[in-house]
């Protein structure tokens, strides 16, 4: 399971370790890790929004599409509550082999 504290960094070993290479980013299941270095993040979805999550924690919404994509940061509450679900997220795939 991923700790409280590492969250990204658990996420990354697990898309890594399990997911699939598509030109360059790395698919596994709903979770995708697109970019290297310092530029990556882990993008998904949620209740039918698009988010990132950045190596620093932070999640935003995207709306838009490619170049007319907007970002905006999601307030405290709920960044906890998109941590807590993907914690669960990857409990689950652990669990469950998926």
């Amino acid at each position: 399971m991923v700790a409280a504290t590492g969250l990204f960094a658990g996420l990354e070993k697990h898309i890594l370790e399990h997911g699939t290479k598509v030109d360059g980013d790395v698919d596994f299941s709903e979770l995708s890790l697109i970019g290297e270095g310092t530029d990556r993040v882990i993008a998904f979805q949620l209740l039918g929004g698009n988010f990132l999550l950045t190596p620093e924690e932070e999640v935003v919404s995207v709306d838009g599409v490619d170049g007319e994509a907007e970002t905006y940061a999601l307030d405290e509450g709920l960044k906890k509550a998109v941590h807590s679900f993907l914690r669960w997220r990857i409990a689950f795939a652990d669990a469950f082999s998926i």
